[in-house]
């Protein structure tokens, strides 16, 4: 068995508790499997980078013997905002992963760092949600993948301790959701839009009052597209008032009070993405218009764009600035394969043709801020959509184990991938993959 690498904190760095002990966290460097990545290959080094704060990034190079490694790493302080990177490299091998940024004081379980090969996928040995989901709803906050709906079975929201790599229940009663989709509002809110159940805001961060009930426009739900704004709150666009497209906005604000406004035409199956402070919503009406929406929630239609039909399509974008429009369903339920670039937005937001998608489908996903095109009916594929230079490329990043046909999916800002649940063809699994870019991003 090999042996952990530890954080430790001395009192010589002036950030332990008291002065006579050190604290110290182990943390397991692990495949998906649960195994040591290192053991039978070529692997001899071991690289952690550390960032806390506002600190410039530190790499501590270790060797590694025979696949075994034990070395300590010390932090400055135990309070600070830190993000960990571990690489494993030899002649032939390289193995990489990083969990999300954490708290040392925080860590209530040893870390658990899942490392891969770089483009690849693996499905997390023993972690398993409490009940098997598609058609979920992810959010990531703090170091905690929130899962809600998917399923009419309990729990109906859970979450998974993205450091131990442990999954765990909420003390909270609810109805039966079924498909559901989820927007960030701020400060550990989540709105929840499901098919079975009223709306409501879930506070992951207050243990006493979790589930709030919230009053949406009349047709909001699995037809409106939502979209998160970082400091205004979630906005839901358009919906099905009983089989009839609206043209309501709500704005649901970081302190939970509820704004509407109105779209320049009304839209079903919308597709919707945040712009710096601004949203482009696409899609979702006869005609194929798209229009932005600005921070005062101000409706502006993007002349001479008129694509046809095209309804639940993905927008995504990496920066805010350039959007690319994927996938959606034609007026014959077909799958389109034509994309577009929309640039420089929120103003003027100018469309052009981009890419065709080469592999188009129905049940892929794309995590909230991610250029990820994530599974599929009867699909493993994970593609990434890189911006360069005014245009758009579509390519594939890795392959699930399985197919995923409407999974959830959080994409940490190192890069790597987690995908939780979906539909294999089979029926909605309850096993989680995480996936590894060809490079993390660095620190």
């Amino acid at each position: 068995m090999f042996r952990p690498i530890s954080l430790a904190c001395l009192l010589a760095l002036g950030a332990c508790e008291n002065s006579s002990s050190s604290i110290v966290f182990d943390v397991r460097i692990v495949d998906a499997a649960g195994g040591n990545p290192a053991l039978g290959t070529d692997i001899d080094t071991l690289n952690i980078t550390l960032q806390q704060g506002t600190a410039d990034a530190e790499v501590f190079a270790f060797p590694v013997v025979d696949g075994l490694f034990d070395v300590g790493v010390f932090l400055d302080s135990l309070v600070a905002s830190t993000g960990l990177r571990a690489e494993l490299t030899g002649p032939t091998s390289l193995w990489f992963g990083a969990p999300p940024r954490f708290i040392p004081t925080e860590l209530l379980l040893p870390m658990t760092v899942v490392v891969g090969e770089p483009n690849t996928c693996g499905r997390i040995d023993g972690l398993r949600l409490g009940t098997s989901r598609q058609a979920l709803g992810t959010s990531l906050y703090e170091t905690f993948a929130f899962v809600a709906g998917g399923s009419e079975a309990d729990p109906q929201v859970e979450f998974v301790d993205l450091l131990s790599q442990e999954p765990g229940t909420f003390d909270v009663e609810l109805d039966p959701l079924g498909a559901t989709q989820v927007a960030d509002i701020g400060d550990g809110q989540v709105l929840v839009v499901s098919a079975q159940a009223g709306p409501f805001i879930f506070d992951l961060s207050n243990p006493d009052d979790r589930a709030t009930p919230v009053a949406l426009h009349a047709g909001a739900g699995l037809a409106s597209a939502l979209a998160s704004v970082a400091g205004k709150g979630a906005y839901v666009i358009g919906g099905d008032d009983d089989g009839t497209p609206t043209d309501v906005i709500s704005i649901v604000g970081l302190d939970g009070t509820v704004e509407e406004r109105t779209l320049s035409t009304p839209r079903l199956g919308a597709a919707a993405v945040a712009v710096g402070d601004s949203v482009l919503v696409v899609g979702g009406d006869a005609a194929g218009s798209a229009e932005v929406i600005s921070p005062s929630g101000i409706a502006t239609t993007i002349d001479g764009f008129a694509d046809g039909v095209r309804e639940f399509a993905l927008l995504l974008t990496d920066d805010g600035a350039t959007a690319l429009l994927v996938g959606g369903l034609d007026a014959s339920a077909e799958v389109r394969s034509n994309t577009w670039l929309f640039a420089d937005c929120p103003d003027p937001c100018t469309p052009s043709a981009g890419p065709d998608w080469l592999n188009p489908r129905a049940g892929a996903i794309t995590p909230t801020g991610s250029a990820l095109i994530v599974g599929g009916e009867g699909s493993r594929l994970v593609e990434r959509v890189d911006f360069v230079s005014g245009s758009a490329s579509i390519s594939t990043m890795a392959e699930l184990e399985l197919p995923r046909s409407q999974p959830g999916a959080i994409e940490l800002e190192s890069g790597v991938l987690i995908v939780l649940a979906g539909n294999d063809g089979a029926g909605p699994r309850d096993d989680v993959e995480y996936c590894f870019p060809a490079a993390l991003n660095p620190l």
